[in-house]
C-alpha cells in the first residue's frame, strides 16, 4: 500500500456518463457446429435407436442421464454404461402455456421431470 486514503469498502463511485451503452442491430444468421463430445454424442446415438443411454459411478452409485464423462459427486471418471427403461416415476410436472422460444402456446404442453428405472441401479434423489 503506497498510503494516502483507504480505498472505500463500497467501491468507487462512477457516473452513467461514464459508461455509455452501445446498441447495434443484428442483422443475418450466424451458422456455428456444435461437437457433442464423447458422451453426449453416444446418448444422442442411442436415442436414434430407441434407447436412453447413461454412465454409472460404481464409487457412489449414482447414474447420469443425459451421461456425463466424470462424476460431479466423486470428481473421479465413471464406470461404464448403462440402459435405462423407457418408463420411471414423475417426480413433478407442469402444464406449460409458453414455448422454449418463449412464444405463447395455442394449447398448453405438459413438461415433467421423470426419475427413470435403471435395472442395478439407483437415482440419486437431488437432481
Amino acid at each position: 500500500m503506497t498510503g494516502g486514503k483507504p480505498r472505500s469498502p463500497r467501491g468507487t463511485k462512477y457516473e452513467k456518463a461514464e459508461f455509455p451503452v452501445f446498441e447495434f442491430p443484428v442483422v443475418g444468421k450466424a451458422r456455428y457446429e456444435y461437437t457433442t463430445g464423447e458422451a453426449l454424442g453416444r446418448f444422442l446415438a442411442g436415442l436414434k435407436e430407441g434407447k436412453i443411454l447413461g454412465t454409472y459411478c460404481a464409487k457412489c452409485g449414482r447414474v447420469f442421464v443425459p451421461p456425463r464423462m466424470y462424476c460431479s459427486y466423486c470428481f473421479r471418471e465413471v464406470d461404464g454404461w448403462v440402459e435405462a427403461r423407457d418408463e420411471g416415476v414423475v417426480v413433478t410436472g407442469v402444464m406449460s402455456y409458453i414455448s422454449a422460444t418463449r412464444a405463447r402456446l395455442e394449447r398448453p404442453v405438459a413438461v415433467g421431470v421423470v426419475k427413470l428405472d435403471v435395472p442395478g441401479r439407483q437415482f440419486d434423489d437431488h437432481f
